[in-house]
């Protein structure tokens, strides 16, 4: 029963690192220009529609959330006979805080994507845990042409490997884990509102959910934090001047 679950975890851990690349895949492929058969053209006559102008994101992207929320995690030390032996699991749950930074670009309005690190800790009883992981970063404003604050609400998903430990917290430097998690897949969802804009800052709230898994280690987090992305173009609307002088006797004139 027990190789069962471990082939049945580390198929898991598989499926969904190639869920996490074919993901990637698609969303890169509806970035592409669209290409079209050109109107009243032959099967063979095709064109590049334009893509629209940015107004709210485009060129490098950066995010930095940081918040601090609930976290469980359970795991064994790293060895096969332990992974069956109930006296040696571990557990941590409690008071925790999680930090992420990823480096991209906004590809639309509406969608960004990058490559970053994650971080999770969380304190419990004389226990503490760690679980870091490097991730591939999409993130998406599925309301964005609802117009108005729905253009700052976004949807993100990130998907990577880490490790994972949990320690004595009063243990000496090179004391051994009591459990570790070797090679760890991860993911992540969260869902955030930057209505906040300095220059080509923005920010606001987020809620976030993460999951790291491996046969020896389960991590869980659920935090509400605080986000700050960055624009490397942040277009603004284009200011309504008033007509010129000469447009305005043109004007005046027509209608005497």
């Amino acid at each position: 029963m027990s190789c069962r679950m471990q082939n049945g975890r580390a198929l898991a851990s598989a499926s969904l690192g190639y869920a996490s690349l074919a993901a990637a895949a698609i969303v890169l492929s509806w970035a592409r220009p669209s290409h079209a058969t050109a109107p009243g053209g032959g099967d063979s006559t095709y064109v590049n529609y334009p893509v629209a102008p940015a107004v709210r994101r485009d060129g490098f992207a950066m995010g930095v959330t940081t918040g601090f929320g609930w976290t469980g995690v359970t795991g064994f030390p790293n060895k096969v006979a332990s992974l069956s032996d109930p006296s040696a699991e571990v557990s941590v749950s409690g008071f925790g805080s999680s930090f992420s930074l990823w480096l991209g670009g906004a590809l639309r309005d509406w969608l960004s994507f990058g490559l970053g690190i994650s971080s999770g800790a969380a304190i419990g009883g004389a226990q503490l845990s760690s679980v870091p992981a490097a991730i591939v970063h999409v993130e998406a404003f599925p309301l964005f042409f609802q117009g108005g604050a729905f253009r700052d609400l976004g949807l993100s998903i990130e998907g990577g490997v880490g490790t994972g430990v949990i320690l004595e917290r009063d243990a000496p430097q090179n004391a051994e884990p009591l459990a570790a998690g070797g090679a760890m897949s991860f993911l992540g969802v969260a869902a955030f509102f930057e209505p906040l804009k300095l220059w080509h800052f923005s920010a606001g709230p987020s809620l976030s959910y993460s999951h790291a898994f491996s046969q020896s280690l389960s991590s869980h987090q659920v935090t509400l934090g605080f986000r700050v992305a960055l624009y490397g173009v942040q277009p603004r609307p284009a200011k309504k001047h008033p007509p010129s002088p000469t447009a305005r006797a043109s004007s005046s004139s027509y209608f005497e």
